[in-house]
């Protein structure tokens, strides 16, 4: 008789396919965008935005000097905060640069919005810019699914 194939569940499989293609950190980066403002609170997202995570470091800008001296004395509780939500092994260490927060990330001031059906365009292209190695066309569409329906979804729970 024949064996029939088991099923494994699809975090077990992206578990394994997501770092062979270096997708990882680019998946952590669009998790810690969206759930910023529910990571580190009010005060502190309002003066702050993760901009990417090279090497397990994530750089974060602020908007003032007194700031980034105010975010270094919360580094440690910053990092337990981060390590609970993303895993322990994501982000090793934070670095705090002032600049504009005036960037395209998701805005912590503004009211919530009624929840979203699609992706912005620009949006669309960052999750096909991640998705460009995956050769498979079935597990391209389904990584794109899941990385869109996750988005959806983290914006729906801050809303």
């Amino acid at each position: 008789m024949a064996k029939t194939p088991s099923l494994h569940p699809i975090s077990r499989i992206l578990g394994k396919v997501l770092p062979a293609y270096g997708l990882k950190t680019h998946l952590a980066e669009w998790s810690l965008k969206v759930k910023w403002l529910e990571i580190v609170g009010e005060q502190v997202a309002a003066h702050s935005r993760p901009i990417r995570i090279n090497f397990k470091h994530l750089l974060v800008m602020v908007d003032n000097p007194a700031w980034v001296q105010h975010l270094t004395f919360l580094k440690p509780e910053l990092m337990e905060k981060l390590q609970r939500s993303l895993g322990k092994e994501t982000v090793m260490d934070i670095r705090f640069k002032v600049g504009s927060l005036s960037d395209n990330s998701l805005s912590h001031a503004a009211p919530p919005q009624p929840r979203r059906t699609h992706l912005e365009e620009e949006e669309t292209a960052l999750v096909e810019e991640y998705l460009r190695p995956l050769q498979d066309p079935t597990v391209k569409e389904r990584v794109r699914s899941l990385i869109m329906r996750s988005f959806l979804d983290s914006e729906k729970q801050m809303g």
